[in-house]
């Protein structure tokens, strides 16, 4: 997943992403687990280089982040 146009890989880079990032997914996949649920492959991939990035916003300067309740049943 390294074909980004040159914004996308600055947007990503200042989010915190690097080239073979690899997030803990343990937040997202216990509670699923837990529910009966197992996680997808490309699920576990995608939040592993992914997921916890936190990108800055234009205008109301609030931030925002993938986070593990974004991805979790209530």
């Amino acid at each position: 997943m390294n074909d980004f146009s040159a914004e996308t890989r600055r947007v990503l880079l200042e989010a915190g992403w690097r080239p073979g990032r690899r997030a803990d997914t343990t937040a997202w996949r216990t509670p699923l687990e837990a529910g009966g649920f197992d996680m997808h492959q490309a699920a576990e991939r995608f939040l592993a280089e992914f997921g916890r990035l936190t990108f800055a916003h234009r205008g109301s300067g609030s931030r925002r982040r993938v986070s593990r309740s974004s991805w979790t049943r209530s």
